[in-house]
């Protein structure tokens, strides 16, 4: 799948080399807003640069001049001192690094009216914490005028998907499997089979907004999936991250530590390692993190072995129900992203092949 039509990604990545024709931003990640409209996130050695792509042409975003971001304010009269990005979404959120008297702290500055519901998913992952799951950043103070909530920095190391990271796989699983008890999951909102499955519907939206046409065969393993909802059985409910995959953690002393509560709720709790069995997947065919087929099946079978589900049949049409739908997700994100785009169709196989593996367990 190539870059050459006239589709707005297409035109959006033609206006992006003609400004930059030494090739110096590489476009990392795409997203649409509710208008139909590109937002970019671009890298090069010096950083990230995001850009707006409408009917004006390609736009350059500032963290700084972000007028539906409180925080953005506050960062531009220079009361912080000394601070980094660390990622931005346009009219969404930002995430910056501060540091003060040698103290550094991570700043989430939302939009307006959603810090609160941050702010309370974020005590009750901290609560599961200490209940024996996983170790979270610890929550300095909520400033609700600036929508923003303070972190203590986590020092870790990246979650690499190699050979070594078979027992931090088990660890995740087994803390994993702590989490998803917490007793607090009830007062979240529940987030259904058939709430997933929009999940996927708002995605085939934007990228026909953005890049004109789907990856050969998804329509079809779609129409599969409502198939494969139809015979699901009875969800388990438990505490859900609902973005878990491998950039999410951070080893400290080899333990595993969580970030990024912005989503949590109850849900099956096959989603979870659904999700993250997919990016496992995912990082194979990218080559990344250290994956390949042999760590990444040694990986997947100890997350299963921490869960301690391997002999729980109902768990596993779900967990491959899961899968599947991640897969078909991923295959879109992925096939707006151009460095990628060429994974979409193989995504998509995978997703194929766990609803084919559901229908055996059923």
């Amino acid at each position: 799948m190539g870059f050459d039509s006239n589709d707005p990604l297409s035109t959006a990545v033609r206006e992006l080399q003609q400004v930059f024709p030494d090739r110096s931003l590489e476009i990392e990640r795409v997203d649409v807003d509710a208008s139909g409209y590109l937002q970019l996130t671009a890298t090069s050695s010096a950083g990230e640069r995001w850009f707006t792509h409408d009917d004006r042409g390609l736009i350059e975003q500032k963290p700084l001049t972000d007028s539906e971001l409180p925080l953005s304010g506050k960062l531009s009269n220079g009361h912080l001192g000394m601070w980094r990005t660390l990622s931005y979404r346009p009219g969404r959120r930002i995430v910056i690094e501060a540091s003060h008297q040698g103290h550094i702290t991570v700043l989430k500055g939302y939009r307006r009216k959603k810090s609160t519901r941050a702010t309370m998913n974020h005590r009750i992952a901290e609560e599961a914490m200490e209940r024996g799951a996983f170790q979270v950043p610890r929550l300095v103070r909520h400033e609700h005028e600036l929508e923003t909530i303070v972190f203590d920095r986590i020092e870790g190391e990246p979650f690499h998907l190699d050979e070594s990271a078979v027992e931090s796989c088990f660890r995740i699983g087994a803390k994993l499997a702590v989490f998803q008890q917490h007793p607090r999951a009830v007062e979240l909102r529940t987030f259904s089979p058939r709430d997933e499955i929009g999940v996927i519907d708002a995605w085939r939206r934007k990228v026909l907004a953005g890049a004109g046409g789907l990856p050969r065969g998804w329509r079809e393993v779609r129409d599969e999936l409502d198939a494969a909802l139809d015979r699901l059985l009875e969800p388990e409910l438990g505490l859900c991250h609902r973005d878990l995959h491998d950039g999410q953690f951070l080893l400290v002393d080899g333990r595993p530590a969580l970030l990024d509560f912005d989503l949590l709720c109850q849900a099956d709790v096959a989603l979870d390692p659904g999700n993250l069995l997919a990016h496992f997947s995912l990082r194979t065919l990218q080559g990344f993190r250290g994956a390949d087929e042999h760590s990444m099946r040694a990986c997947g079978e100890a997350l299963i072995d921490g869960l301690d589900r391997q002999q729980d049949d109902a768990f596993w049409s779900r967990l491959r129900f899961y899968q599947a739908s991640s897969f078909l997700r991923l295959a879109l994100v992925y096939r707006l992203r151009p460095k990628w785009s060429k994974l979409s169709e193989s995504l998509v196989e995978l997703g194929k092949r766990c609803l084919e593996d559901q229908v055996r367990i059923g």
